[in-house]
């Protein structure tokens, strides 16, 4: 981007120095104008294009990590003691299957 601005002004510095002082808008002027606007709104086209391509691949791993967290929260195994009748009990369950006793 540096390099095609930069030669842009000097084409339009060496341009404008050969051709003699008028009052008015040259269409030499208007050309190399609409020229370097292109290369801004590449420029700026390309920015956008960026940020939205980093907004879309950050949104995509946010949506990714909370599958990841609810598959994780889903085969998170909870183990609490059930004392029945004076004994202890340990009980393992898993959200996916039936409780098991051991």
């Amino acid at each position: 981007m540096f390099c095609t601005v930069r030669c842009f002004c000097l084409q339009i510095s060496s341009t404008l120095s050969q051709l003699p002082r008028v009052s008015y808008i040259k269409l030499i002027d208007v050309w190399l104008t609409v020229c370097l606007s292109f290369v801004f709104a590449a420029f700026l086209e390309y920015a956008l294009v960026n940020k939205l391509a980093l907004m879309e691949k950050r949104a995509q791993m946010k949506n990714k990590d909370k599958e990841n967290n609810k598959r994780n929260t889903q085969n998170m195994d909870t183990s609490f003691m059930v004392s029945h009748g004076g004994m202890s009990r340990r009980i393992i369950s898993y959200r996916s299957c039936n409780p098991t006793i051991h």
